[in-house]
């Protein structure tokens, strides 16, 4: 038995270095897989690889996943390359 294998190309990420999170961002019960090379990037995939639509989004490193404003949905927090600190609003 050999598994499928699904690949995605993901255009303009170099990855020398760089992270690789998995999380249950939008609390659907299905993790999605978050992704960051050595830009200031982070790209969002559902677990079939098809890219979030609220990403990429600008950061490097991990994201957290947070409800900021109380409205029960969480925000992508992330740090940037130049020292800032962004939330986005996701689109669920």
């Amino acid at each position: 038995y050999e598994p499928e294998v699904v690949k995605v190309q993901i255009p303009h990420l170099t990855a020398r270095t760089g992270y690789l999170t998995v999380s249950d961002f939008d609390n659907d019960g299905n993790e999605e897989v978050f992704v960051c090379g050595d830009g200031n990037v982070i790209y969002g995939f559902r677990e079939n690889l098809e890219l979030i639509g609220s990403f990429p989004v600008t950061g490097y490193g991990e994201p957290l996943f947070i409800d900021l404003d109380g409205n029960k949905k969480n925000e992508c927090v992330t740090y940037s390359l130049d020292n800032t600190i962004n939330a986005c609003r996701l689109i669920y």
